[in-house]
């Protein structure tokens, strides 16, 4: 009985001092914690202030540190940091909104309310997804879309303004596959406000608005044709048969989308508002064959004229060949 006595407190006392031990090295690690915390607001104060000389130094060091190291709201921070610096905001904008490498994508060691949100690789699509798809919606949520709404409206007028309009419509096709209830609307504005018009018909498209893409392309394809009138080298890849292809194009995507799904009467319907876009382009090129033989648009040679005419002709030839795929025959004969 004294044996197992001594023994029964000799085990009380190991236990105590492991739960001494674990104690130490609890406060030890909260300690390390804390001092690591101070040290990384030290860093992101650092980083923050001197934005613009770091990235001068080395651009990618400077973003691999703020993806690795700092919350999104300190990102928003030095976005608003950088308004004078429109190229390196855009960089940064960019960085945030279409994360590329999931090795940067790790969590700092110490996040605010907002970012335990949404500071993950990819949560910036999750969170818009989780919103939209709420019937209702709480003011933090909302505050959270119209910031990034806001970021979103920042980058594309940024692009605009850096005559970067060429590259805008890449930006357009990777935010709507990053995000998939992407703001195409206010975006659609922003494009419409500054007149980027081939932007503009992408939107209208991506809204499944085929008939203003069709209409607006076509003021293009007339400023096309007046061009290639005058173009007395034939050229094949003149820019009035490109913009040509886009309309064809813009009837036939809208014409399969409309295919989908069994046939109503208001499928019918659509789909002959569908059958009339065609019927539209076909129009349009009769009307320049018209123009074309009455010389009413511009004065052209004889050679010019017929070379204009044939190519016209062909075109037209063409655009039926397609119809036939998605117009119904009856319809194309009595037209």
């Amino acid at each position: 009985d004294l044996n197992n006595e001594v023994n029964g407190d000799k085990k009380e006392n190991k236990e105590e001092i492991l739960d001494n031990d674990k104690d130490k090295t609890t406060i030890e690690n909260e300690k390390k914690l804390e001092i690591m915390k101070e040290e990384l607001d030290k860093l992101r104060k650092v980083v923050i202030d001197n934005i613009e000389e770091l990235s001068k130094i080395k651009l990618n060091k400077t973003k691999i540190i703020i993806e690795k190291y700092f919350l999104n709201n300190d990102k928003l921070i030095i976005i608003e940091k950088l308004k004078k610096n429109p190229e390196l905001q855009l960089e940064f904008i960019n960085q945030l909104l279409n994360p590329t490498d999931p090795s940067y994508s790790s969590k700092p060691y110490i996040e605010d309310d907002l970012d335990k949100q949404y500071n993950t690789y990819f949560s910036l699509n999750v969170l818009f997804t989780k919103i939209y798809k709420k019937e209702r919606e709480n003011i933090r949520e909302k505050k959270i879309r119209e910031k990034f709404e806001k970021l979103f409206l920042q980058q594309i007028s940024l692009l605009i303004s850096l005559k970067k309009e060429s590259i805008l419509l890449k930006y357009l096709e990777v935010n709507m596959k990053l995000y998939p209830n992407y703001p195409l609307k206010l975006i659609l504005n922003e494009c419409i406000e500054n007149n980027i018009l081939d932007a503009i018909i992408f939107l209208y498209q991506a809204l499944g608005e085929s008939k203003n893409a069709l209409n607006l392309n076509k003021t293009n394809l007339d400023r096309a044709f007046i061009t290639y009138l005058k173009d007395e080298i034939y050229d094949d890849k003149t820019e009035f048969l490109e913009k040509l292809n886009i309309c064809i194009n813009i009837c036939k995507e809208n014409s399969e989308s409309l295919t989908k799904g069994e046939p109503t009467e208001e499928s019918k319907e659509i789909h002959k508002e569908g059958e009339d876009l065609w019927f539209n382009l076909l129009e349009t090129l009769y009307k320049y064959e018209e123009d074309c033989e009455k010389n009413q648009q511009v004065e052209i040679s004889q050679y010019r004229r017929k070379k204009v005419q044939n190519r016209l002709q062909k075109c037209i030839a063409d655009l039926l060949k397609q119809m036939c795929l998605y117009v119904g025959i009856q319809n194309l004969v009595e037209y």
